[in-house]
Order: structure tokens, then sequence, then C-alpha cells
């Protein structure tokens, strides 16, 4: 239930008071530059290639790494890497998961049954690779399906806050209007997150004790409303009490909790601890809020920033760990070992970090970028609210001008906190329209600056060395390794104006097409087969043979590298060897029994011509 303003004004004063000079008085810190950070980001994008052994110089989005496209361990590296504008393939992730996701809506579950953030994700890594995430594939609306109708299926908060946080940014991301009849609307999730909020100020998954990689999420989440007026009133579901907040009141008291969390090194722990990607969440935190994590005073323990301490866990390869001493509980990463989880989180953060400092929209925004005319009006009041300070008299002045940004990009206003705090101080009236209630986009618009190469992303026309390309590659053997370049192809031929020029061509990348989707059908039924009747293969008898025998022929009938997906191919191989070996000693048994027979029958024959000489 949304109300008036918020009466606990000592409070919030002091917390305005208290975010004010901390935000205006840095202290000095080692300070990247964008080159700085530019480069970290290169080399981390660089060490995913190599540790999947591809060549630095080919783009990331291949055969090899979308093989996952629509699972967590390959959509987060598109996030990062398209928010940053570099050069890969994105026209070829774009089409896997629309390939993938039109698959799994054609399942009970869709994208899954309890995880919201199956949604979420893919619709942020979508949208960073330039696509519509309100038409995947053949007309799937991941926005409606995953965030403000996902209730008329399974509560979007099912998946605990982490439902209620990526729900929100996936909505936010493009600043979605909600429809009338829809399930939640957006002031809905706002108020479930807040009411989420533990007493010493932070959020946690199990909701018992504060951590700091969901509070810096759920900063990050209700970062574009810091500057709303709008006042919530709702049930604490840990206190049980009714609660009257705002959400920059909110955010207030989790920066509060959050800075108290920082090491002395810069960095932030978690389940005691310290590790690269809290550290990380807490840079992306500040910055959806414009802080600078290298400079702001809350944030800079022993001359040490959020951003040294990410630098803490960096490797020489280019890559980063998760911690650095070693977890039982967490046995893939080793404290001396770049890790992917860990490396693509720094990525993610470096590229909040380096928009930062450009002046570019914040990382989950993907929005066109500001124009200069609106840059100018945002600079322009905070110019006037900045005077404030010392001349509070000028604050109708300051929100005339507040009044001629765009609701849409209010958000940007850093300072707006100082505006609002001398209304109430004054005594002033006023009134703003809600930024909640005021979201309208909803056609995707983004683009993304290149900051690295020329940005080669190119429209879908098809050329003749597409014609080429394609005829070259139904010449070769099907195998699912192909996957991803006729996926890719399909796509283009389907949006080109002029795909009518190359019908052929589009005919035989579907017949591939088929025959892929033939091969995946039979290496899921090998797995299912070896499962049921070789597994395990140490205890395999004669009487199998036959079952190996037919399964080894259907194994071999594959590509030589779609082998590799069977389930312990290897021991496939072996199965067959050690059959073999089953068959000859059955052999050597069998002979042996002859060889006893006949030397038991010679033995015989030979005592009765020896009796019949004898007589």
């Amino acid at each position: 239930m949304l109300g008036g303003k918020n009466g606990n004004f000592i409070v919030a004063m002091l917390l305005a008071f208290v975010g004010f000079f901390y935000t205006n008085n840095a202290v000095q810190a080692s300070e990247r530059t964008d080159q700085d950070i530019q480069s970290i980001i290169e080399q981390v994008i660089d060490w995913k290639k190599q540790s999947i052994g591809q060549n630095v110089d080919d783009p990331l989005f291949s055969n090899t790494y979308l093989k996952d496209a629509g699972n967590t361990i390959a959509d987060w590296y598109p996030i990062g890497m398209g928010r940053i504008g570099y050069d890969d393939d994105y026209m070829a992730y774009i089409a896997m998961i629309d390939r993938i996701v039109t698959e799994r809506y054609a399942t009970k579950n869709k994208l899954s049954e309890t995880k919201a953030t199956e949604w979420h994700r893919i619709t942020l890594a979508y949208l960073a690779s330039g696509g519509d995430a309100t038409n995947v594939g053949s007309g799937i609306n991941l926005i409606a399906d995953g965030t403000y109708n996902r209730g008329k299926t399974a509560d979007l908060g099912t998946q605990g806050i982490n439902g209620l946080i990526w729900g929100l940014i996936a909505l936010d991301a493009m600043r979605y209007e909600v429809p009338k009849d829809a399930h939640d609307t957006r002031q809905e999730i706002i108020q479930r997150i807040l009411a989420l909020q533990l007493k010493e100020g932070g959020f946690a998954f199990d909701q018992k004790k504060s951590d700091v990689d969901m509070t810096a999420m759920a900063i990050t989440a209700l970062a574009p409303y810091y500057n709303s007026e709008e006042t919530y009133h709702y049930t604490n579901k840990q206190a049980g009490k009714q609660v009257t907040k705002s959400v920059r009141h909110v955010i207030d008291e989790a920066l509060l909790w959050l800075s108290k969390q920082q090491q002395k090194d810069g960095d932030f722990k978690s389940d005691g601890k310290p590790n690269l990607e809290s550290t990380s969440q807490v840079v992306v935190a500040l910055t959806s809020l414009h802080i600078d994590p290298q400079r702001d005073e809350r944030f800079i323990k022993n001359t040490y920033s959020a951003v040294d301490g990410m630098m803490k866990y960096r490797q020489g390869d280019g890559g980063f760990i998760h911690a650095k001493t070693y977890n039982k509980n967490n046995p893939t990463s080793q404290p001396d070992e770049s890790n992917s989880m860990a490396s693509e989180q720094a990525l993610y953060a470096f590229v909040a970090l380096f928009r930062y400092i450009e002046g570019d929209r914040t990382l989950y925004d993907f929005r066109d970028e500001q124009t200069t005319k609106v840059k100018n009006k945002i600079y322009e009041v905070e110019q006037a609210i900045a005077k404030l300070k010392n001349q509070p008299n000028l604050a109708k002045q300051a929100f005339v001008l507040y009044k001629k940004v765009p609701i849409a990009e209010r958000s940007y206003v850093d300072n707006y906190a100082l505006l609002e705090d001398t209304f109430i101080k004054e005594r002033i009236p006023f009134k703003t329209a809600s930024l909640t209630a005021n979201q309208k986009q909803t056609k995707r618009v983004m683009t993304t600056p290149s900051y690295f190469h020329q940005n080669k992303r190119k429209d879908n026309a098809i050329t003749k060395q597409d014609a080429a390309a394609v005829a070259e590659l139904v010449r070769q053997k099907p195998s699912t390794e192909q996957e991803v370049t006729v996926t890719k192809y399909l796509k283009q031929w389907k949006q080109a104006d002029n795909a009518s020029d190359f019908p052929e061509e589009k005919k035989l990348l579907q017949q591939r097409q088929q025959k892929i989707d033939k091969l995946k059908k039979e290496i899921a039924s090998l797995n299912e087969e070896i499962l049921d009747k070789l597994y395990p293969f140490e205890d395999l008898k004669w009487s199998d043979a036959k079952a190996v025998k037919e399964i080894t022929a259907r194994y071999k009938a594959l590509p030589v590298n779609d082998r590799k997906q069977v389930i312990q191919y290897e021991d496939v191989e072996k199965a067959e060897v050690q059959i073999n070996s089953l068959r000859r000693q059955r052999v050597i048994t069998v002979l042996l029994v002859v060889v006893v027979i006949v030397l038991g029958m010679s033995f015989i024959i030979k005592k009765r011509r020896q009796k019949d000489d004898e007589e």
C-alpha cells in the first residue's frame, strides 16, 4: 500500500546527512583509469577464450561456448561483453537462445518451474546481445512470463528474495511498462523486497543474517527508485511489525551496514570468507547509485577501495579466483587457479565501473544512452541543488529545473536527496510524478557504445559469400558441432529482407538442422540405454554381449567429435574390449573343454586298444 511522506523525519535527515557527507568527502586511494579498466576487461575475456581452447582473436561465442547457451555457465559473459560493446558473434548467441527457449517452452515447466531467475538471466544476456526480450524465438515474452505475470504460474518469490530482486532488475532493464491486468505491479515487487530487510539493515537469502551479496543485489535492484518520494507501508517479515519507509531510507540503511562489512584490504566476506564475488556485487551496487567505488569514503578502508579489493583476486593469466583460501564446500574454486564464475563477475563489475567513469547508463539500464541535451539538464539541476547546502532559499528554483528532466531520467540526478531534504526542513510543499508509475518503455532501442574496436555488428542481409558458406557447410558430414552455425544462419535467413533470393540455401539449412536434431536425439537415447543396460561397466557379463554390440555399433556410427557427448564414452569403447575379452575367454574355455574331451577320448581309446592287444 502506498501513502504519504515518511513521518520519521529525524531518521531520514540523519541518514541523508551521513550519506551526503560521505559522498562528498573522499579519501586518497589507488585509482584505476578507464584505460586500466579497459585492459583488465579485455584480459578477462582473453582468459575465458583460452580456457576453452580458443584463440584470443576468435569470437568467444563459438560452437564450443554456445553449447551451454541458456545456462548459468554461459549467460553472464554476454552481459558483461555486450554492455561494453566488445566485438563478438552476438547473432550466434541470440540465434541459440531463440532455439533453446522455444524448445524449452514446448515442455511443461518452460524454463524452470521454481527458478524465476532463469527468465531474468536469459533476459539480460539476450538484451545485452542486441535482442528484444519481449519477442524471443516465436514471439515469447520473457518480461511478461518471468516478471509481472510470473505469479500466474509460480510466485515470483518462490525462489526467495532472489526471484524478486532479479525480476525487478530485468523489468527495469528497459523500464518496461507493466500492463494494468498484470499479476504483479512494479510497486508490489519493490514492496516485497523492502519487507525482507533484516534488522541490521541488510538482506539475506535465508532471511536470518544479513549477507553482503544479497544486500548488494537488493541495492542494485532498488537503485532506480532512490530518488522516489513514494513511501511503502508493509509488514517487515523478520520483525512482524508494520513499517513505513521509502526506498531511499532502506537503501541508506543497507549502505551503512554494507560499509561496516568491508575488510581492511577493501574486499568483502560471504559465509565468513573474503571473496571476489561479494566484492564485485558491491561495486555493481555502488555504481548503480552513481557512487564512485574508488573515492567514496564509506567504501575505503585503510586506503583500500572495493576496486582494490577485487584486484586482490586477479591472476597472472588475466582471470580471477574466487578466494585466497581453499573451501572444501566449493571444490571447483582453487585459490591459485582462475575460475570462470569469479572471472565473469569481475568482468561485469569492471564494466559497471567503466560505464560509471564514462558517464554512461548503469550496468543494468539497457536503454539507449542519454542524449547530450538530457545530460546537460541533469548537470544543470545537480549544480543548482549543490548550492542548497548553503542557500536553502534556492530550493524552488532547483525544483523547477528538476521537473524539466524527463521522468524516466530523474534517477540519474545524483543529489536529489538534498533537494528533498531541503523542502522538508524548510517546510515547503512539493510533489512530483511517481517514478514507479511512469516507466513506459515497451520496445528495445538500446545502442551500446563500442569501446574496444569498430562495432562489427552488421545487418542480416544475405550475401553471396553467406550462400557459398552454407553450400560448403552442407557438403560436410552432419554433426552437432554445426548446430550453432546452422542456427545462426537460419536466424539470418529469417530476418533478412533478401532471403527470397536464396531459397535453396534455406531449404538446405532446414534439412541440416533436422539431421542435427536427429543426432541429438540419438545421443540422448544412447545415454539412456548406457545407464540402463551397461552401467556399471565393471559388472558386464557375457549375457550383455548383445546390448554392448548394438550400443557400440550406434556409438561408432556417430561423428567422431559427437561421441564425446556420450556418457562415459571411453567406457563404451572399453566395454567392447571387455566383451571381446569375455568372448576370447569363452572360446578358450570351450577349446580347453574340447581338448580335454579329445584327450580323454584318446586316452580311453588307447586303453581299449591296449586291452584288446593283451587279449
